[in-house]
Formats: structure tokens, C-alpha cells, sequence
């Protein structure tokens, strides 16, 4: 539930949702803020904004401009396809990012945001691959040979990813972590997704915190009674150093997504992340491969995506010149 999201729409109404057209897109992108309110205030419906979780909401900061509350990155889907490009969680529609959905990275890229691509189908990465300029992140995934979920990558996505300059920064989640875990939890017989998800929305109705919360203790709950398998934290050490001998640790980061799932008994909380670097320190990682493992590797591609922003824009300055 990594979302990116700008001074504007935290200021906004929670519930407040709009449905945005491509249309109404463009005017974003080209009219910056104004054209957000005015969007906000004047269309009906359920989109894209913040709890409908299809999260180009992002598109709320097109300003033009790098300011410090401007949105940094997006994630192009969540769970469900968006009206331009396929979610892994979703029935394909789009055969990954339609025409529009390959104007929104072209803009992405225009503007120095980075293009998150966790959440999305093979096809939706690979159609970003092809179109951005800039090196993309993976907020949010682990690694597919290890535990077998359409969330998470295979090892030809990893590569491919960091020979354009991207980052996968690996996620928490027991079930992208653990493939006996992930089997367990929705097995055919059982599905104890369903259940624990029912009784966290019994009990919580639509407060995604609460939600979170009675999720992590129903998992340990159905953990100590056997009907799930232990998952430990040393497994994240592990898909971490697995992406790391593909591609080496200048491609590799922390996703993390306590916000977001149940993580491995260890991991409660981010006062654990120290462990992480025990764990590599122990395992003969160098203190500069440490660095960029903990947050150099994405920070390096926000400035790579700036600086395509900036040779974007000579070239926009250049072409007009030449055709005066």
C-alpha cells in the first residue's frame, strides 16, 4: 500500500472520491492543481482517488514544477486494473498499458516522478520498461523463484530491471516471502485469506488501520493454532540476497509494507530494520553495498529520474528554438 501522494490530496477528504477521465487527466497533467480542485469538486463517481486504492491519484501533483510537496513517485495499479494499465491482481484488459497509460509514464517522466511498477501484470512492466526514459522502482516485491506470487518478480524481471538502473526493493509480506505460507493461506479447502480478511472487515468495517491490525493478530492467531506455518524475518535476508547474486546490491532495496500486510514473526515494526543489517553484515556485505541496499539505490533513482526530467526539458527548449 505504498501510495504516493502530494500536499494537495492529504489535505483532501478521505472519502472524497472523483472519477477522472482521460480527458480529465490531461487537464491535470497540463493545468497542475487548479485543474485538480476544480476535477475534485465538479465530477461524481469512484475512480481513482486515495481509498479507491487505483492510485494515479498521483496525477494530482502535476505541476510542472519540482516542488518539495510534489508526489515523487507512483505505483501505476493496485489489486485491480485501472482504466490504462493491467494490475497482477486482476483479469487482464488492456494487454498491460493502453495508449493513454503510456502517456501517463512518458508525463511521469517529464515531470522527475518515478514510475513504480510494483502492483502491475508482466505485461504493464514490460510496456513501462519499453517506454520510460528513466530507470523504475519496484516499491514493494520480492522475489517470484523463492515464493511463487504474481506480485512478485521473476528473475527475467529482475534483470531486466536493473539493466535499465532500476530498483527492487524487496516486501515484507509473509505470503510474498514464504511459498508454504502463501500455499496455506489460500489453500482451496480452507482459504484463510477469506476468512481473516471477513472477520478483520467484521470488526473494522472500512478503517484500513483497524483492518491491518486485527489481520496481523488473526494470522499470529491462526499461527499458534497450526493452521498456518511460522514465518521468520531472516526470510526477507534472504530474497534480498537472492536478487542481490542476480543483479548485484546496487539494484536492491527495502520495500518493507508494514502499512500494508502481516509481516514475519521479527519484522513487527520498523524498530526491527537493524537486524537487516546485521543480518548482511554477517553474511560479508560491504558497508557501501549496506548503503545502497538500506536507501542510496532508490535515491540515486530519484535523481536519475530528475535528471531525465531536466534533458527532457532541454530538449522541449531546443525544438522550440529550432522551429522559430
Amino acid at each position: 500500500m505504498n501510495l504516493a501522494i502530494g500536499l494537495p490530496l492529504a489535505t483532501a477528504s478521505w472519502r472524497r472520491i472523483s472519477r477522472l477521465t482521460n480527458f480529465h487527466l490531461v487537464q491535470l497533467f497540463s493545468q497542475g492543481l487548479n485543474t485538480y480542485w476544480k476535477a475534485v469538486h465538479e465530477i461524481d463517481g469512484a475512480y481513482i482517488l486515495l481509498r479507491s486504492r487505483l492510485v494515479a491519484h498521483g496525477l494530482c501533483c502535476a505541476t510542472g514544477r519540482h516542488l518539495p510537496q510534489s508526489a515523487r513517485y507512483m505505483t501505476l495499479t493496485h489489486s485491480v486494473n485501472v482504466a490504462w494499465a493491467d494490475s497482477s491482481g486482476d483479469t487482464p484488459a488492456h494487454n498491460g498499458l493502453t495508449d493513454f497509460g503510456k502517456q501517463v509514464v512518458a508525463e511521469m517522466n517529464r515531470l522527475g516522478m518515478m514510475v513504480d511498477i510494483s502492483h502491475v501484470s508482466d505485461k504493464t512492466f514490460y510496456d513501462v520498461l519499453a517506454i520510460s526514459q528513466a530507470p523504475v522502482i519496484a516499491t514493494h516485491s520480492s522475489c517470484r523463484a523463492l515464493c511463487d506470487a504474481p506480485r512478485n518478480m521473476t528473475e527475467q524481471m529482475i534483470r531486466d530491471l536493473a539493466a535499465k538502473g532500476g530498483v527492487i526493493q524487496i516486501n515484507y509480506f509473509d505470503a510474498f516471502l514464504s511459498q508454504p505460507f502463501k500455499e496455506a493461506l489460500s489453500a482451496n479447502d480452507s482459504r484463510i485469506d477469506k476468512e481473516i480478511d471477513a472477520k478483520a472487515k467484521e470488526r473494522c468495517g472500512e478503517d484500513d488501520a483497524c483492518s491491518g491490525l486485527e489481520a496481523s493478530r488473526l494470522v499470529h492467531e491462526y499461527t499458534v493454532a497450526g493452521k498456518l506455518p511460522p514465518v521468520d524475518w531472516t526470510l526477507i535476508v534472504e530474497h534480498i540476497d537472492h536478487a542481490v547474486k542476480l543483479v548485484g546490491a546496487d539494484h536492491v532495496g527495502l520495500g518493507s509494507d508494514f502499512d500494508g500486510c502481516t509481516t514475519p514473526d521479527g519484522m513487527e515494526d520498523a524498530s526491527h530494520l537493524p537486524q537487516i543489517t546485521d543480518a548482511l553484515l554477517k553474511k560479508g556485505y560491504s558497508p557501501r553495498d549496506i548503503r545502497n541496499i538500506l536507501g542510496a539505490n532508490t535515491l540515486r533513482v530519484m535523481k536519475q529520474a530528475e535528471a531525465t526530467a531536466k534533458r527532457m526539458s532541454q530538449h522541449l527548449d531546443s525544438d522550440r528554438k529550432g522551429s522559430r
